[in-house]
């Protein structure tokens, strides 16, 4: 009998390793948005001080899909930190000065609202879907505004999206509304 555990161990082992080789892991993306400076000077010596909440009540934006519900992609904890700084450098190199709130003259707050990523596998196709919700309010003495920025993003994959590719795919929705919103100088102009 006792000759018969580890066989009866490397069977249960084997059986684990097969079941569990068709789930997905976890993932945890770093949001790092990528902006270009379009060349223009939208303000030359404004002070401009810039702040970046992460409204979500969860870091998980959704799970990757397989057989278990346990592949949840999250965002990593410095979201509001890299946002800040890639919205920083873009309107620094647009003209404004970047500063504390309390010596500006524009205050800029982006509100992260919704990241959201769906996978379904319909057959051998993923379908892969993204949407992203960033509230901006900007205030300075003339007033303020509200600009509601979303996107939605859908890709197809013939198998289940790798880690860096759910990252890039993520990162690029993002990009896209910064994006929006430092060539949005109508908005800006406050």
């Amino acid at each position: 009998m006792y000759k018969l555990y580890p066989l009866i161990i490397a069977t249960y082992v084997l059986t684990v390793l097969s079941v569990t080789g068709c789930a997905l892991s976890p993932q945890t993306v770093a949001i790092v948005p990528q902006l270009e400076n379009n060349g223009t000077t939208a303000s030359t010596g404004k002070r401009l001080s810039i702040q970046v909440r992460d409204g979500r009540t969860n870091t998980i934006i959704g799970y990757r899909g397989g057989i278990y519900a346990t592949a949840a992609i999250a965002t990593a904890d410095d979201l509001t930190d890299s946002i800040a700084r890639e919205v920083a450098q873009a309107f620094s190199g647009s003209g404004y000065m970047i500063t504390e709130a309390d010596a500006a003259d524009i205050r800029l707050v982006l509100d992260i609202e919704t990241l959201d990523y769906k996978a379904q596998q319909n057959k051998i196709i993923w379908d892969i879907e993204l949407f992203a919700a960033i509230r901006a309010t900007v205030t300075s003495a003339g007033g303020e505004k509200t600009l509601q920025l979303q996107d939605r993003y859908t890709k197809q994959f013939a198998k289940a999206p790798t880690a860096a590719e759910n990252e890039n795919l993520i990162n690029d929705v993002i990009s896209k509304l910064l994006q929006r919103l430092v060539e949005n100088n109508e908005f800006m102009a406050i």
